[in-house]
């Protein structure tokens, strides 16, 4: 591996097993094992180093849906329930640390915590949000035009609506099991479908 993405997956797993706030540099200095001139060669500040953690895992996983909505060929319906199954299966592959598992609520606090103590991380959520929308927009488009779902509805209002459910599914899924959350998130897209066909 390289040094930067045991600097990256290091921190990460810190962050999420203490919270940001509660992690120092030096901290995570001590756990990757590397000289602090070597560390410090890769990231300068905690900030950089949070931004490049939520670059590659929160970021990467709303890509990945993004490229799930993208795909021609598939059925509104499925897109729907492709999305349901990303959002709710959070994984990821900690190389340095195999052993190590991370729970659905571990991932979506941090990305909480991170999105009200960070502007920047604001802006770039805000705009991955508006990138999700578009990707969902040219969805129903396509459905519309294949006779899937209703054509009286506007596209972008619909949009928002599919992003709003899935994003309010996933805060909700920092605190409640995650059995309640994918009943809840099987629902709302349930009710949806119901709404549009």
């Amino acid at each position: 591996m390289e040094t930067r993405d045991i600097i990256i997956e290091t921190a990460f797993l810190a962050f999420i097993e203490h919270g940001y706030d509660r992690v120092s540099l030096n901290s995570i200095v001590k756990k990757t094992g590397l000289t602090k001139g070597a560390f410090y060669h890769n990231f300068s500040s905690k900030s950089e180093l949070i931004h490049e953690v939520m670059r590659k895992y929160f970021f990467e996983h709303i890509n990945r849906t993004i490229n799930l909505i993208d795909v021609t060929g598939i059925r509104f319906e499925e897109k729907l329930a492709k999305i349901y199954a990303n959002v709710m299966n959070v994984e990821v592959k900690l190389y340095a640390y195999p052993d190590k598992t991370i729970s659905q609520e571990a991932f979506m606090h941090l990305f909480q915590e991170c999105m009200d103590i960070d502007d920047e991380l604001k802006d770039m959520a805000t705009n991955q949000q508006l990138i999700t929308i578009k990707a969902m927009e040219k969805a129903i488009d396509e459905a519309k035009d294949q006779g899937e779902i209703k054509n009286n509805m506007e596209s972008r209002n619909l949009a928002e609506l599919i992003n709003v459910t899935v994003r309010g599914t996933m805060m909700v899924a920092s605190y409640l099991p995650k059995v309640e959350t994918e009943k809840m998130l099987k629902k709302n897209m349930e009710t949806l479908l119901s709404l549009v066909k």
